[in-house]
């Protein structure tokens, strides 16, 4: 019963202030919520109820822009939070959409995303995990996160995570 009326919860989500979608709403369950904000205890706790750890679902008022528990728990930088998520089985290679809000504001210094010159019409880019680890210059999560597909991580704008690395030094 218990651990019924959690797994419930854990799928209402509600609107918070966001600059991951545009409009800067976003919607997350308690579960997102708990990984965003590095709540390791409470995401093992979820965990151990079965809901899947990359639990996702469309972030704002539009379709464009949604990301899973386990670039939120990226996001937060809770190195504890992350493991418990790659314990559980995350992919790593999963995809999130974003605005170009968020992308431009995440990339410091890297302002070429939804320029004109590429002449595409989205108002949204892709990141994954591997992202914050290059942003945030965490070796010991990127050892963790390369595979042998991590070349064919590409942004919208086909950007690689090598590209964004070079970019960014």
């Amino acid at each position: 019963m218990y651990q019924e009326e959690l797994q419930r919860l854990c799928k209402v989500c509600r609107l918070f202030l966001s600059t991951w979608s545009s409009p800067n709403l976003e919607n997350q369950t308690t579960y997102q919520r708990a990984c965003l904000l590095g709540h390791t205890d409470i995401v093992q706790c979820i965990l151990n109820t079965g809901i899947p750890p990359d639990q996702s679902y469309p972030g704002g008022n539009s379709m464009s822009t949604m990301r899973g528990a386990f670039l939120f728990a990226c996001q937060s930088r809770s190195m504890p939070t992350i493991t418990a998520l790659l314990n559980a089985g995350a992919a790593v290679d999963k995809l999130g959409s974003c605005s170009l809000s968020y992308t431009n504001s995440f990339f410091p210094g890297i302002h070429v995303f939804g320029s004109s010159s590429y002449n595409l019409s989205t108002s949204w880019e892709n990141l994954y995990p591997i992202h914050f680890t290059i942003v945030h210059n965490n070796l010991e999560l990127l050892q963790k996160l390369i595979t042998p597909t991590t070349n064919k991580v590409l942004t919208i704008r086909c950007f690689t995570p090598l590209h964004i690395a070079c970019l960014l030094n």
